[in-house]
């Protein structure tokens, strides 16, 4: 399954795609190509979990070796790629103010900060999580609570009951 791109820049496109030639796609897993940040960011993120071992390890070192300054402006933009800002979201050795640029982009996905606010011990993040506007779907979901079932239990699976509930 190919990730979401956003960016329009074609060299992105085609090495997330896939449809680059690997040595392409090996060049810019080691950030090689003359992109800029938030292309190469978009790209290293999605290369990470390449299929080629060789690529992934290299987009995964490349990414490690970025500067927590550049990294901070890239949580920051309005422009981030929603994979990125998810991937800084989760990195369980970011700098406390990446976690916080990230909380407060509205790109960020929600699952990211699902992910975030159960992973972390710093209360200060967790405070301004809960104070950060929510999205629509955040918001929905909060009001209709356990209410209304979206799934099923094992137990209902196993019997051959239907879904749903309320």
């Amino acid at each position: 399954m190919t990730p979401e791109i956003t960016s329009t820049n074609p060299v992105v496109q085609a090495i997330i795609s896939g449809s680059a030639p690997q040595p392409a796609r090996l060049a810019a897993a080691r950030g090689m190509l003359p992109l800029p940040q938030n292309d190469l960011l978009e790209v290293l993120v999605a290369l990470t979990t390449s299929d080629d071992a060789q690529i992934a390890a290299a987009a995964t070192e490349t990414l490690k070796a970025e500067s927590s300054e550049d990294l901070l402006i890239a949580a920051s933009a309005q422009d981030t790629a929603p994979a990125v800002l998810a991937y800084l979201a989760t990195q369980p050795d970011a700098k406390s103010e990446v976690y916080e640029a990230t909380i407060l982009n509205t790109r960020t996905p929600d699952q990211a900060l699902a992910k975030l606010a159960a992973t972390t011990a710093h209360s200060a993040l967790l405070e301004l999580m809960n104070t950060v506007p929510k999205t629509r779907r955040w918001n929905a979901r909060a009001r209709v609570g356990t209410r209304k079932k979206w799934y099923r239990l094992p137990e209902e699976v196993a019997h051959g009951s239907t879904a749903g509930g309320g």
